[in-house]
């Protein structure tokens, strides 16, 4: 009898470590992901990211978030005149173009080096000092709003985003096989609940 019950205390704590860790697995991907971006690993980007999809669930999301207040023609009651219209096709022209070529392996790190760059000159051109690993993810974490299983095979992470508190990022990663990967990137307004003041 003593034997049964250790061999059973002995699975649940397996099966709680491996839930545990079927858990942490999309969260790990999606903090390796923003480090790649931080370290110019396009080879990790490529393999992790399922661009297609990320491309176009950002385009139809910054579409939204940036029209909302220049005639979104999607939201806008009544018919929108020429001049809404004539905003909304070369708008969303340029943000499509902007996406297809900068949403990609390399693209993104070097619109993470821009940034970067454009920074230091703002801050009198003093280099940036990194935070250390255990720093970095608890600032990362504390701008996390939403963290969630939505389905065995999808994960959803909302996150404020850092320079501009009035935008959310929203992640979506979907297992494939046995490894996680962003398949959608999503932009939208920071509640005002949530906000920070």
């Amino acid at each position: 009898m003593v034997k049964f019950v250790r061999r059973l205390l002995a699975l649940g704590a397996l099966g709680s470590l491996m839930g545990v860790a079927y858990v942490a697995a999309p969260m790990w991907t999606a903090w390796s992901i923003r480090e790649a971006i931080r370290d110019n690993d396009s080879g990790y980007l490529e393999h992790k990211v399922e661009w297609g999809g990320v491309r176009a669930t950002l385009k139809e999301s910054l579409a939204k978030f940036a029209f909302s207040a220049t005639g979104d023609l999607t939201a806008a009651p009544g018919k929108p005149g020429l001049w809404q219209r004539t905003k909304a096709y070369f708008g969303r022209s340029a943000l499509d173009q902007f996406v297809e070529t900068t949403v990609t392996p390399t693209g993104m790190a070097g619109l993470f080096t821009m940034r970067k760059a454009y920074r230091a000159g703002l801050g009198g051109g003093e280099p940036e000092v990194r935070p250390q690993v255990l720093e970095r993810i608890r600032r990362a974490w504390s701008r996390v709003t939403r963290a969630e299983l939505a389905t065995l095979d999808r994960f959803e992470m909302d996150m404020i985003d850092k320079d501009a508190p009035e935008r959310t990022i929203c992640l979506e990663l979907q297992r494939r096989g046995l490894e996680w990967k962003l398949t959608g990137l999503r932009v939208k307004a920071t509640p005002a609940r949530i906000a920070p003041a």
